[in-house]
């Protein structure tokens, strides 16, 4: 066996042996990636902090107390409400407000 063949197979054998490491290495970078990945996903897709029964509060009182639109108009947005029929409530109660009908 030549020495240039010989040194070949040397280089061969250390790669053969680095490659495990390096693929453990690689692996652990993908598997974290894939976490975080996963977190921001969760974050976006996770419930805000809302009470149904809060919002249910404050529509009946915006339809039942005639100033309440007044103190509240400037604070709260259709946005404000996490249920759906809540903002479309809201919206209605802004509306009228807005054509000063009751």
């Amino acid at each position: 066996m030549s020495e240039s063949t010989a040194s070949r197979g040397r280089v061969a054998t250390l790669a053969n042996d680095a490659a495990p490491e390096n693929s453990a290495k690689t692996t652990r970078k993908t598997n974290k990636k894939n976490s975080e990945i996963s977190t921001e996903v969760a974050r976006e897709f996770r419930t805000p902090p809302h009470s149904i029964q809060m919002e249910q509060a404050v529509l009946a009182a915006l339809m039942t107390i005639s100033e309440s639109w007044e103190q509240v108009s400037e604070t709260i947005t259709e946005n404000s409400f996490y249920a759906i029929r809540h903002r479309l409530i809201y919206k209605a109660i802004s509306h009228l407000s807005t054509a000063n009908m009751p």
